[in-house]
């Protein structure tokens, strides 16, 4: 019954890792994102293109991997956003 549980266990963790991964990797592009907002846009306006470009690569990056997610009520509250 033991080794019953560690094998399951060490499956969970296993599978739930890249997952896990994946999810910070989001989280940091999400922050990344909202920390250069105000160096790429400045009272509403492109202030520099180049800062702008990339945070238009960010959050494409960021958007296909909300779509990669998992099935969750949570992923649905992201897609709109």
């Amino acid at each position: 019954m033991k080794s019953l549980f560690y094998l399951v266990t060490l499956l969970v963790l296993l599978f739930t890792r890249p997952l896990m991964a994946d999810t910070q990797q989001l989280l940091q592009l999400i922050d990344y994102v909202g920390v250069d907002y105000s160096g790429a846009i400045v009272n509403g306006d492109v202030a520099s293109e180049a800062e702008y470009a990339e945070m238009l690569d960010f959050t494409a990056g960021i958007t296909q991997q909300v779509v990669d997610l998992p099935e969750h009520e949570v992923k649905a509250r992201l897609s709109e956003q």
